[in-house]
């Protein structure tokens, strides 16, 4: 048995030798996949390594596109313009659209430039821009000469804005010849039209015809809604264009300004209405300064008139002006209170029936006492 396993252990050690060889091969050659994968991350570290070290490169600032209004988008129908349609009045004849396009172009992308047909001295234009904002910005040539005249501009396609209105409407569209009478009966069938101007030519040779619009003012908001169906529809010939009707800056300074010439001449008239009182009672040693320290309690005194005689004696009686209604009418208050120790007298000046003398003041009729 010794000699067999003794006999054995070569043969052992070298199969043991030989399974510790293979061990080792294996440890030291990884799978063919490993290998890649150790590989590539490798590669993948060097490659950011040589980035880092490399100078970094400036990269150009991108701007985003302003988005354009949803209203200038078209899928099939036609572009919705509310708010970026300009109606642009006081054009001259010899005015191409081309010049129109470069005047308006400043303010921003100008989709469109129509005039319509016309013979007279003077036309209007629509000027179509591809957003609101572009639009409202343009407004800012109301009032502004271009080849010798004025332009009128005003958004004209009706929407709302601080100057719109709701019970007027912008006609366009009308023929040479139509008629106030015509276009009102039209009208009258909407609503109950409380105003209608249709402009006339002033040039001699076109002189008296219509200028191909017109301006609606509707008694009631549904008259000029109902006004707004006749968009697109004929008359006399021609295809309407009816929009809301929104103010230009001019026609709202116009208005501002009439509305303050108003006030001034009503300011004014009131001035020369007269609130005043007749006093009468007092002593003749009485004077002006006493009696408007009386009278001041009641409001501001704004003249205290005696009339006198010829020989320049007192009559007794006064004429006391107020700035106000209610200062007169505080003063009748006063009417039989006890005034330096006399019973005081007080009458509406305009109720006593007397003649203005040369200084305006009203002659009191003398009484039999006087």
């Amino acid at each position: 048995l010794d000699s067999r396993l003794w006999q054995s252990l070569p043969n052992t050690r070298a199969a043991m030798a030989a399974e510790g060889a293979t061990k080792k091969d294996k440890k030291a050659k990884p799978a063919p996949e490993a290998e890649v994968v150790k590989n590539s991350k490798r590669k993948a570290k060097e490659t950011e390594e040589v980035e880092e070290s490399a100078p970094k490169k400036k990269q150009k600032k991108t701007v985003e596109a302003e988005p354009e209004d949803a209203s200038a988008k078209s899928s099939g129908k036609e572009a919705d313009v509310t708010g970026r349609k300009l109606y642009v009045g006081g054009i001259s004849k010899n005015t191409s659209e081309e010049t129109l396009k470069e005047k308006f172009a400043q303010y921003g992308n100008v989709q469109e430039v129509s005039i319509p047909p016309g013979v007279g001295a003077k036309r209007i234009c629509f000027i179509t821009f591809k957003k609101k904002a572009h639009a409202e910005a343009a407004l800012e040539e109301d009032g502004e000469e271009l080849e010798g005249t004025k332009l009128k501009v005003r958004i004209a396609d009706g929407s709302k804005s601080a100057s719109a209105t709701d019970t007027a409407v912008f006609i366009a569209g009308l023929g040479l010849d139509c008629s106030e009478e015509s276009l009102m009966k039209k009208l009258s069938k909407c609503g109950e039209v409380e105003k209608l101007d249709v402009p006339r030519s002033k040039a001699a040779a076109t002189k008296g015809q219509s200028r191909g619009f017109a301006i609606a003012k509707f008694k009631k908001k549904a008259g000029a809604e109902a006004a707004l169906s006749l968009d697109g529809t004929n008359f006399q010939g021609k295809k309407l264009s009816v929009k809301a009707y929104t103010s230009s800056a001019s026609d709202i300074k116009k208005s501002e300004k009439l509305k303050s010439q108003k006030a001034k001449a009503e300011a004014q008239e009131l001035s020369k209405k007269e609130f005043r009182v007749l006093a009468r009672g007092f002593q003749k040693s009485t004077t002006e300064a006493l009696l408007r320290e009386h009278f001041e309690p009641c409001g501001e005194v704004k003249q205290v008139v005696m009339p006198k005689t010829k020989d320049g004696v007192s009559r007794g009686i006064a004429f006391i002006s107020f700035t106000s209604k209610a200062a007169m009418k505080e003063a009748l208050r006063l009417n039989g209170q006890e005034f330096r120790e006399q019973p005081l007298k007080v009458v509406d000046a305009a109720l006593t029936g007397g003649k203005k003398g040369k200084n305006g003041d009203k002659k009191e009729k003398p009484t039999k006492d006087e």
